[in-house]
């Protein structure tokens, strides 16, 4: 899940990330125990996200409308298979989920009207942050995809290239922070919201920082901060913002789980965000690394989605 400014600082965050007056870092770390209850939530999300992609891809077309079953494919038919599957799995949504559909999801936060039907060449914003029901260790999960039947009509084409340049810079970042991981154990993470940043402007998209690096919110284009922590809150340290890094000991590092969310918003016209969601810790070999939790297919097509986590799983 987006957070709307990445202001974050060390003393309204949740349990996990917080300003200890006493040593004067922020103190952000998660116990093994916690990040393998993160984990897990993460795989059943992971199952949620699957059910959500078989639910589209198995739609039919009937003009603009998709339909199931005979009766219209609705924003309420896809929230209830998810509810369905995260709940049999015993994981809570105690802040719910976002939905959007179309033009509403160029509002990052946009939860979307159940009664809505999804129609042919539209994107559908899925983001889930389920919580797990653990009383030792009640942790959240996060995580973004974004579907599109019908993303080979023409209605679709600037869906498709903005949702082709999310890829683009998410690799780059990924790549950049693992290698600064690997080099330097840890990373204040306002230079990787630069990268960012730097990237959707080369690509022809506004991606402005005001004077204290936050990210603007100016409606169109790159409009949130590059991701956050996640743990006992769903919002919590470390984030990529100036202000975060500015912070004692403001970096990401060895026993965090964060999120990367870049995504690009075009108003009256479509959201593409892709989250993932990591867990920074040591290898074998004592150097930190970069380890996926939410290891879903980037691809707007749910039939390629789905295609490609078959064949990632050997299926």
């Amino acid at each position: 899940m987006t957070v709307a400014n990445d202001s974050t600082d060390g003393t309204d965050v949740g349990e996990d990330g917080v300003l200890n007056p006493a040593q004067g870092e922020c103190v952000q770390k998660q116990s093994a125990a916690e990040l393998a209850e993160i984990e897990r939530v993460a795989s059943i999300s992971n199952s949620a996200f699957l059910a959500a992609a078989r639910l589209l891809a198995a739609a039919v077309r009937d003009g603009e409308t998709l339909w199931l079953a005979g009766i219209p494919l609705t924003v309420g038919g896809l929230r209830g298979v998810i509810a369905e599957t995260l709940t049999a799995a015993g994981l809570t949504q105690p802040e719910g989920n976002l939905i959007a559909v179309g033009a509403p999801a160029a509002e990052p936060h946009h939860i979307g009207e159940d009664i809505q039907r999804i129609a042919v060449g539209e994107c559908v914003l899925i983001d889930l942050f389920p919580k797990s029901l653990s009383r030792e260790h009640p942790v959240f999960s996060d995580c973004s995809r974004t579907f599109c039947v019908g993303c080979e009509s023409a209605q679709a084409r600037e869906l498709v290239r903005a949702a082709a340049d999310v890829v683009t810079v998410k690799a780059l970042v990924v790549e950049e922070l693992q290698t600064a991981l690997r080099e330097r154990g840890s990373v204040r993470g306002f230079a990787l919201q630069q990268s960012a940043c730097a990237e959707f402007r080369r690509m022809g998209w506004h991606a402005q920082v005001d004077e204290h690096g936050e990210v603007l919110s100016i409606g169109a284009g790159y409009v949130h901060g590059l991701g956050h922590g996640v743990g006992g809150e769903l919002h919590q340290h470390p984030t990529f913002s100036a202000q975060f890094a500015q912070l004692p000991g403001g970096t990401v590092s060895a026993g965090q789980a964060i999120t990367i969310e870049p995504a690009l918003y075009q108003p009256g016209q479509f959201g593409v965000r892709y989250e993932d969601l990591y867990v920074v810790e040591l290898d074998h070999t004592g150097s930190v690394q970069l380890r996926l939790l939410t290891n879903l297919p980037w691809a707007l097509d749910p039939k390629e989605f789905l295609a490609l986590w078959s064949r990632s799983m050997g299926l």
